[in-house]
């Protein structure tokens, strides 16, 4: 589905989620990224788009992957929203963080604890996600490492997922009273990500927005996922790809093709092509 949105003024934001939109997620590969999408990305920076990845990445892991897109310098928004990053290569990581909202997981994980076949991951910032036993292979993209008990006070996203357990049943045996919690099925499993109480990617995209004087109107979201419908709904124009669920494309503004068929691509050229034509907006 291909729309004409009104073509606005003035600088864009392009919003991009990295696994499912950017990066094929099945091929088990972090920062895999195909010549395509490196290639859009490029021109899109050359043409004066403010790229931003919007994704549940931490600030390592997404760094990583904003250096194989070819991305040295801007923003990204890690953690659903929680951590602001930005890109720097003269810095010795090339990158740094500019703010992290943490919140205390113990209540929720005491909650969970009673729940026979949930699994946890915990987010250690810069080294990966604490785990009370091992996730399956591809849900986790930074290394999972053994929680052995270890008390964790202060985090700034949970995960914790269950292949029997109804999603409502799970999101209430949380008792994630006072935060974030977003809940959806995924891979034939209940999911739950707990982040700290207002912060999800549309706020993380906002706030960055608003930073960079760029107003609502002139900000693209293209996404797959479910933690991606808020920043879809909140952009002036927002983009599902094909893949995504019903209730994904429901959000959005237009679907375009899957992340196996570079799916994002043909909206990037959309949008370099309208800021040659003297507007910056997506065109069908």
């Amino acid at each position: 589905m291909t729309m004409n949105p009104p073509p606005p003024s003035g600088r864009i934001l392009l919003g991009l989620d990295v696994d499912g939109t950017l990066l094929d997620p099945s091929l088990l590969d972090p920062v895999g990224v195909d010549a395509p999408e490196v290639e859009a990305v490029a021109a899109a920076v050359e043409a004066g788009i403010e790229i931003v990845l919007v994704t549940g990445r931490q600030s390592h892991s997404a760094a990583a992957f904003a250096r194989a897109l070819g991305l040295e310098h801007g923003w990204l928004s890690c953690s659903f929203g929680a951590v602001t990053v930005r890109l720097d290569p003269g810095l010795p990581d090339g990158y740094e963080v500019t703010r992290a909202v943490t919140f205390d997981p113990r209540p929720v994980i005491a909650a969970l604890a009673e729940c026979p076949d949930v699994a946890i991951a915990i987010e250690e910032p810069g080294r990966g996600y604490l785990v009370d036993r091992r996730w399956p292979d591809g849900e986790l993209v930074e290394p999972q490492i053994p929680l052995d008990g270890r008390e964790v006070a202060s985090t700034p996203s949970l995960m914790a997922r269950s292949e029997s357990m109804p999603l409502g049943d799970l999101a209430t045996a949380a008792d994630t009273t006072g935060l974030s919690c977003a809940a959806f099925r995924l891979r034939d499993a209940s999911w739950i990500n707990v982040t700290p109480t207002g912060h999800s990617k549309e706020t993380g995209l906002e706030a960055l927005a608003s930073s960079l004087g760029i107003p609502r109107e002139n900000v693209v979201a293209i996404g797959d996922d479910h933690s991606d419908v808020p920043m879809i709904r909140w952009a002036g124009w927002g983009v599902a790809m094909g893949q995504s669920p019903t209730e994904v494309k429901r959000a959005a503004d237009e679907v375009a093709d899957g992340v196996v068929d570079h799916g994002a691509v043909p909206i990037i050229e959309r949008l370099i092509a309208g800021v040659g034509e003297g507007g910056q907006g997506p065109r069908g």
